[in-house]
């Protein structure tokens, strides 16, 4: 008998989870210098919040743990498609983000650490339904590194480079064939060099040459003085 009922609270042990999932906490809740409160009880929110959209949907799922936002952070669209996706700890941005498009489409990841953008970043964008990436690296909230834009067909379209949120180095645009169609240099912001014209004469341009020739040359000196915005939506 003493053996069975070891082996029963063996059993009873073993399949017990080692976490408890936290359930949904319903409102109405206080909020404090960024805690939540459950009115209530005054006691910090542990567990998982919703908020939904006028339509019934879901808009909204975040977690928390002794009132601070702690995990899986979500946003939906009133259509119910995700729209944001992003990890928190002790009510910072911690871990990867995610953005989606209206349509569902993946618009970019970011990795965060201590709620700054500090890791790399990966852009998809739109363009007549054809995806255009563009790879690069964050240091605390700006372009650090080396960033690179794809042709859909996964060659390189241009090549930019990055010091503290600063342009510095070589800045490249390529044809689909691989031509360097533009080159120029910056050193912290400032112009390095005058980019040369490409030897291809105007009438000859495709209408990617054409695009990327519309870029004056004061407007080099601009781009490296302002480079690509720090910012991302």
């Amino acid at each position: 008998m003493k053996r069975l009922l070891l082996l029963t609270v063996f059993l009873i042990t073993a399949c017990e989870p080692l976490e408890k999932p936290m359930g949904i906490i319903e409102g109405p809740f206080l909020i404090r210098d960024g805690v939540y409160f459950k009115q209530s009880t005054n006691k910090h929110v542990t567990g998982e919040i919703r908020t939904f959209h006028e339509n019934g949907q879901l808009h909204e799922s975040a977690h928390f743990r002794d009132g601070i936002k702690t995990g899986l952070n979500e946003f939906f669209s009133d259509s119910g498609l995700l729209s944001v996706s992003v990890m928190y700890k002790n009510g910072l941005k911690e871990g990867i983000e995610e953005r989606y498009n209206s349509d569902g489409a993946l618009r970019w990841v970011i990795t965060n650490a201590k709620d700054k953008r500090n890791g790399p970043f990966v852009y998809y964008k739109n363009s007549g339904g054809i995806y255009h990436k563009t790879e690069g690296h964050y240091l605390n909230d700006v372009r650090h590194g080396s960033w690179t834009s794809f042709y859909p067909d996964g060659k390189k379209g241009s090549v930019s480079n990055y010091l503290n949120g600063k342009s510095n180095g070589v800045f490249e645009t390529y044809k689909t064939d691989g031509q360097v169609v533009t080159s120029w240099e910056c050193e912290k912001g400032k112009p390095a060099n005058i980019p040369p014209i490409n030897d291809t004469p105007p009438w000859e341009w495709d209408e990617q040459d054409r695009i990327f020739h519309q870029l004056s040359l004061d407007g080099f000196h601009d781009l490296c003085a302002s480079g690509y915005p720090n910012s991302i939506d």
